[in-house]
């Protein structure tokens, strides 16, 4: 990463004539940021990847910053990096979610700017990445916004604790996103693989973020409808309509059966038996300091593509107590201070 050096009055001559620093010689690092949409877990992990960058030195003074906010639309993305385009080359675009990532390859993958890639649940699925195991053939890394989803069964099924012999019945309503149909797919797989667990599904249209949630909404209410009598737990599937606390509520307003595993801290909260997610901020900072390593030299390609390195299990105490199951204490250790329930009336 970037060192600027500290001068004393009767160096700084010296420094300028000699080591051309940014906005003296060199010219400033040209960093490019697209959020695809303004959901909590995208818009969560811009915040932080601009805080460590103002912190590695990366600041707005020392580097030029453009920020693209697609609003949940591919063609704007795109649109707008090509016009940045125009006046030069940046020397990295980072990415926050599967629709900015897209738009990013589409538009940058035959000109050679390395990309950095977040909140991307499926890389490989949304044509992104060819594979995660093999290095590939342009500048492109990020993490990968996902947990195994072997190792999300295995923990919510330790909780159920179904009889020997018995399926579980998941619900999942998700909609046509990338990143929704991708975890849908791995979850159907998983299920098949472990044998104890089964999943339900209904698909619906994608109609963006924010502009199409009130009518993805009834939808959703549709679909949980028809489900009912199919299913005796939810799984809340990866994707933005996911990330809104409202898809959560929409849940519990509709349906008798608990959601066994949210996607957000707010679903464990309010009534999730578990919620095992990325760590939103911990992950746009990891994502900062790997744009630090590509500013300074690093080939992005040369960067594995993976999971990030900080985690968070969420359990709701309330939840489990009510329907008489009992958390390992492997994952309320896993936990820590995400073990939530409500106030006794005296506290």
């Amino acid at each position: 990463m970037f060192r600027f050096f500290r001068r004393t009055p009767g160096l700084v001559l010296f420094s300028l004539l000699v080591f051309p620093v940014f906005g003296f010689g060199a010219p400033k690092p040209h960093i490019v940021l697209i959020e695809t949409m303004p959901v909590p877990a995208v818009r969560g992990h811009l915040e932080a990847c601009l805080a460590e960058l103002d912190e590695m030195g990366l600041s707005v003074e020392r580097t030029r910053r453009d920020i693209i906010y697609a609003e949940g639309d591919r063609v704007k993305a795109e649109r707008e990096l090509q016009v940045i385009l125009r006046s030069g080359t940046p020397d990295v675009v980072v990415t926050f979610a599967t629709l900015a990532t897209q738009a990013a390859v589409s538009v940058l993958g035959d000109i050679g700017v390395p990309i950095v890639f977040s909140v991307v649940s499926d890389p490989v699925g949304s044509g992104i990445v060819d594979s995660l195991e093999q290095k590939p053939d342009f500048p492109i890394t990020g993490r990968v916004y996902t947990i195994s989803r072997s190792t999300k069964l295995n923990h919510v099924l330790s909780v159920l604790n179904p009889e020997p012999g018995t399926t579980v019945r998941f619900g999942v309503v998700h909609s046509t996103y990338p990143s929704s149909i991708g975890d849908v797919r791995y979850l159907r797989e998983v299920a098949m693989q472990n044998g104890r667990a089964v999943f339900v599904t209904r698909e619906i249209p994608y109609l963006g973020v924010p502009e199409g949630t009130e009518e993805m909404f009834a939808l959703v209410r549709t679909a949980l409808r028809d489900l009912e009598d199919e299913v005796d737990y939810w799984w809340e599937p990866a994707g933005p309509l996911a990330e809104l606390p409202e898809y959560h509520r929409v849940i519990t307003e509709e349906s008798r059966h608990p959601v066994a595993l949210g996607n957000t801290i707010f679903s464990a909260e309010e009534s999730a038996i578990l919620t095992m997610m990325p760590d939103i901020d911990a992950g746009g900072r990891e994502i900062a300091r790997i744009v630090g390593l590509i500013v300074d030299g690093v080939p992005a390609n040369d960067i594995p593509i993976r999971p990030p390195e900080t985690f968070y299990l969420a359990v709701n105490a309330d939840t489990v107590k009510n329907l008489g199951l009992v958390v390992p204490s492997a994952l309320l250790e896993l936990a820590g201070k995400n073990i939530f329930r409500q106030p006794e009336p005296d506290e």
